[in-house]
């Protein structure tokens, strides 16, 4: 398939306003917002988090690894090779439609993840980083290395760590971890990622 950035975006735009207006926002979970305690304390969560604290190391390599993948849009640095390796980040989660959408920019990237539930829902993932300037770094910006940093202690520093691609590496850790206590995740996903912000 090939479509235009543009229409690659309004198609994201119009499948996220439909999936959070058309029964509520919060309908894909099992209460209200201000049920969370519960919810967090439940005995299936904590399973969960003591597979997370047991996995520490291996996610923070898989951080490090798609961190360490350069994808600046502006430089056309490493974006193919980057929306390769999301698509293996997809695939290894138990996507079974994941497709590279070629726009008139850098690719975008698609993919469902199928659970066979009643609620589906989508995440917007931006894989680019912008341009650096390696000499303003403390630690070079493509290491992904691990820093003290105050007051927060230790931290994964890279180009791309908060905005965005630290972040979606994360949700793939925890639903990794959802997969490997409870078996499947409990929604469907519909993944919209792109590569030009």
């Amino acid at each position: 398939m090939t479509i235009s950035r543009q229409e690659f975006l309004k198609l994201s735009a119009r499948t996220l306003a439909a999936a959070a207006t058309s029964s509520g926002f919060f309908t894909f979970l099992d209460a209200a917002p201000g049920f969370a305690e519960g919810v967090l304390r439940s005995e299936r969560v904590r399973k969960i988090h003591t597979y997370i604290a047991e996995h520490k190391g291996q996610h923070i390599v898989r951080v490090q690894e798609y961190l360490r993948q350069p994808s600046v849009s502006s430089w056309g640095l490493g974006i193919k090779e980057c929306a390769e390796l999301l698509m293996s980040y997809l695939k290894r989660l138990g996507c079974k439609e994941v497709e590279l959408v070629k726009t008139d920019g850098h690719p975008g990237v698609w993919a469902y993840y199928d659970a066979g539930a009643a609620k589906t829902v989508s995440f917007y993932i931006m894989y680019d980083t912008q341009p650096f300037d390696e000499k303003q770094w403390s630690s070079p910006p493509l290491a992904a290395n691990v820093v003290k940093l105050p007051p927060f202690g230790d931290v994964i520093m890279a180009r791309g760590a908060v905005n965005d691609k630290g972040a979606d590496a994360m949700v793939f850790n925890a639903m990794d971890s959802i997969l490997e206590v409870e078996g499947k995740l409990p929604v469907n996903i519909m993944f919209t990622c792109h590569g030009e912000e």
